[in-house]
């Protein structure tokens, strides 16, 4: 016979169920950061803290409970019954915590179906929680009565016997993190790699443009059809193109560091755009597992309490453990970087480099001249690169101008915060410093970030869909990009290989790009064919092909280079006379310290990844 449960069972029960949860999220967060286990103070800090946030969050779906357990005592049913319900009320509370761990990506028993679930229509997703719901309350009621059974065999109560196992687990689980924390996984990096002389004659330049969020299938194939995009179609004309698959999930960073280093996020170390801290932890934490709700939800509410800590920092390049491109050509051959996603300190290199920020977010003047106050010398490498330069025009934007992107005649406010990255782009010096540099330091090998179009997605992808103001904001910026390329591209001249590509495309009709929408890939040059469309390429492909372009030896610890896929978007006429030498790896060339840095821009970065709604 079921006890009568009462409304206080009810928060037990969801206590219970959230402990187990916030145990299983500490786990797995110990995998994804294996280094944690260095100190055990770590370990059980990061057990104990989170066992008890999720127990806290647990208590919300508590309350309810209770007070469907309190006003189910005045309801007009048999006594058997009631107990019944509020015994699997009772078990659906402490269960539903453990099949949401279960169902963790990073659990892998169903890696896609909350995602499935989160980015699902509404209507969808409601009728899919209240389906799991009722299958939650249907199953609970042979469970609690399997409790009540095993209570009454150890001559104890249900209640002590739910709280007896959940301190048993909590206690598990810390020891166990502790007697068995996760491997590293990781080898000692090899000594850099012997490259030998360079080969003669020396290679074509190569510059690597990545345009943040570019979309092939639903803006730039119609645009360029409609002759709108002169220079993408100039591209398809004299070069090799088509789609980039990406990563899942698809956050910028993470691919943009892929596409320079070649490595997966578990290899170069970049899992997001933030890291965080939690109280009492000394290492940092580089990545919490997927659709837990720390990521994007919980730390930006805690950090609002008056006496918690700032909780998350941007990634910076020198937590990146994998070698970047502009590393191992700059072993051979003088090199640029120019505003590359997370390339911020800048490093030194045997060239040029100009950091950049996160996505769109650059280092304006200001910010630039704070970042030198602060940081000497984090910006830009030589320290006074661009005070070298002649200054960049300063534009503001005429209202005429802002009218390709605003489609009324209303009057301007240019304090609407939806015009912000119009007016931001209006701003943007890469078509005046970038072909300054490429002409001053003669680098072989270039990657830049390029007229972002990210952000115009994020801010303007209802206007487009449903109409508005800003409906034709995304394709004036697309206009606009198109216009800088045709314009480096006569400053680039035919004798380079040039690669254009995206981290992501957009979902336009869910207004995200969560399940890795592809990216573009363009490309033209000596190693291309003219007028070819080429699939099957991704992320992967990208930093192989860039040394094999550059006759340097391919590392068999990159993915791209041991399947030769990359390959394919090459001519026949270059690979017959280009071909392929191989060295062991070139990790050895990886400056990673671990430790994170402070920048002036670390503010307004997450001010800015808030309003793109990457973090809350």
């Amino acid at each position: 016979r079921l006890p009568h449960p009462r409304p206080a069972d009810a928060l037990l029960a969801a206590a219970a169920g959230g402990i187990v949860l916030g145990l299983g999220v500490a786990r797995l967060t110990l995998a994804i950061n294996p280094h944690l286990a260095a100190r055990a103070a770590d370990v059980a800090l990061l057990h104990l803290e989170l066992a008890v946030l999720y127990a806290v969050l647990a208590l919300v779906p508590g309350l309810a409970g209770a007070a469907i357990l309190a006003l189910g005592r005045h309801a007009e049913a048999a006594p058997a019954l009631r107990r019944g319900a509020g015994a699997a009320l009772l078990a659906a509370l402490a269960t539903a915590p453990v099949v949401y761990l279960l169902l963790l990506p990073d659990a892998g028993l169903a890696p896609r179906a909350l995602t499935w679930l989160i980015f699902a229509p509404p209507a969808r997703r409601a009728l899919a929680l209240a389906a799991a719901a009722a299958g939650l309350l249907v199953l609970g009621l042979p469970l609690a009565l399997g409790v009540a059974r095993l209570a009454r065999a150890c001559r104890t109560t249900t209640r002590r016997s739910l709280a007896a196992v959940t301190l048993t687990l909590l206690a598990g689980a810390v020891l166990s993190a502790l007697l068995r924390p996760p491997a590293e996984g990781r080898a000692k990096p090899p000594p850099p790699a012997e490259l030998g002389s360079a080969p003669s004659p020396p290679p074509a330049p190569v510059v690597l443009l990545c345009i943040d969020g570019a979309d092939l299938d639903d803006v730039i194939l119609p645009l360029v059809e409609d002759g709108e995009l002169p220079a993408f179609a100039r591209l398809m004309r004299q070069g090799t193109w088509g789609s980039l698959a990406t990563l899942e999930p698809t956050l910028s960073p993470v691919v943009w560091t892929t596409l320079i280093t070649g490595k997966p996020p578990a290899e170069h170390g970049i899992r997001h755009f933030l890291f965080f801290r939690l109280p009492g932890i000394r290492q940092a934490i580089y990545a919490f597992p997927l659709h837990t709700g720390l990521n994007f939800r919980l730390f930006p509410l805690l950090e609002k309490l008056p006496f918690m800590p700032v909780l998350r920092t941007p990634f910076t390049s020198n937590l990146r453990r994998s070698a970047a491109l502009w590393t191992i050509a700059g072993q051979r051959h003088p090199v640029g970087v120019y505003r590359w996603l997370l390339s911020w300190p800048a490093e030194r290199v045997n060239g040029f480099y100009v950091a950049g920020a996160i996505g769109w977010v650059r280092f304006s003047d200001g910010a630039r001249r704070a970042a030198r106050g602060r940081l000497r010398g984090a910006a830009t490498y030589p320290p006074e690169l661009l005070q070298a330069l002649p200054p960049a025009p300063r534009h503001a934007p005429t209202d005429a101008e802002l009218r390709a992107y605003v489609g009324d005649r209303r009057p301007i406010d240019r304090h609407d915060p939806l015009l912000r990255p119009i007016l931001h782009a209006f701003a943007d010096p890469t078509s005046h410093e970038l072909p300054l540099l490429i002409e001053r330091f003669a680098p072989r090998f270039v990657a830049a970030s390029f007229y972002p179009v990210d952000a115009f997605h994020h801010f303007y992808h209802a206007h487009r869909r449903r109409g508005g103001r800003f409906a034709g904001a995304i394709a004036e910026r697309y206009r606009t990009t198109d216009a800088r390329l045709g314009e480096l591209l006569e400053v680039l001249g035919d004798d380079r290989n040039l690669i254009v590509t995206s981290d992501h495309g957009f979902d336009f009709d869910q207004g995200h790009h969560a399940h890795a929408p592809p990216g573009i890939f363009f490309a033209r040059g000596p190693a291309f064919d003219a007028g070819r469309r080429v699939d099957g390429l991704s992320v992967y492909d990208v930093a192989p092909m860039v040394l094999h372009l550059l006759d340097m030896p391919l590392p068999d610890d990159m993915p791209g280079a041991r399947s030769g896929r990359y390959r394919r978007a090459l001519s026949d006429a270059f690979l017959s006379t280009h071909p392929v030498s191989r060295i062991a790896s070139y990790e050895g060339l990886a400056t990673a310290d671990y430790e994170a840095l402070e920048s002036p821009e670390d503010e307004r970065i997450r001010r800015a990844l808030e309003s793109l709604g990457y973090v809350q």
